[in-house]
């Protein structure tokens, strides 16, 4: 449109994850108001339904992992090894984003004495994809807990518990090289079992 930057407005009320990508791939909806912009001399409006949205700008990245984890048996969990595989679609995109993003989440709220991951894009003949909620720390979160809630199964352990067992605490590293100087976790940890009624709801399903 051969306009400077400083002669160009742009009013947003709001943005979000939720659905739909909002970090990135604004190109498609600024570029349609500009040239309405021009042709009507009006300031133009846009606002995309959830289905024009999606087919537009993409889904959230769908998530492989495979592990393997070394533990005691009480629970107490020496090593964990992750490999994380993303469907980035035709394109990359944001996918490197995402997988930094799992990348700094696979500890999640556990001390990882030992630990080792990986994570890779795999370039698919399918729609690009897109960052949305929370994009890449989901995953990285889900599959940590999954690792831990596997433990808790193999030795047939109440999963509270393990995940009590393997909580950070004050003082621990975290495999950023973060030491911890403060730690809310076992706290709101123990006050939710407490407001929850865990005990008691555990042992009633257990009778049932």
């Amino acid at each position: 449109v051969h306009l400077p930057a400083a002669q160009v407005q742009v009013s947003m009320d709001r943005a979000g994850g939720a659905f739909g990508g909002k970090i990135i791939r604004a190109q498609q909806c600024s570029a349609a108001v500009a040239v309405a912009t021009i042709a009507s001399g009006r300031p133009v409006h846009c606002q995309m339904d959830i289905q024009t949205n999606m087919q537009m700008i993409g889904k959230r990245h769908p998530y492989q992992c495979t592990f393997k984890v070394g533990y005691q048996d009480d629970g107490t969990i020496e090593g964990m090894s992750l490999d994380f595989i993303t469907d980035g679609g035709w394109t990359i995109v944001d996918t490197n984003g995402e997988l930094g993003a799992c990348m700094g989440a696979f500890d999640n709220a556990y001390n990882l004495r030992n630990w080792s991951a990986t994570a890779r894009a795999a370039r698919t003949n399918t729609a690009s994809n897109t960052s949305m909620r929370a994009p890449g720390w989901v995953p990285g979160i889900y599959f940590c807990e999954e690792v831990v809630s596997n433990v808790a199964l193999a030795l047939g352990m109440d999963m509270a518990e393990v995940k009590a067992k393997n909580m950070y605490k004050v003082g621990d590293i975290t495999p950023f090289v973060q030491q911890l100087f403060y730690n809310n976790f076992p706290r709101v940890w123990a006050g939710l079992q407490t407001s929850a009624n865990y005990d008691q709801r555990r042992t009633a399903v257990q009778a049932y």
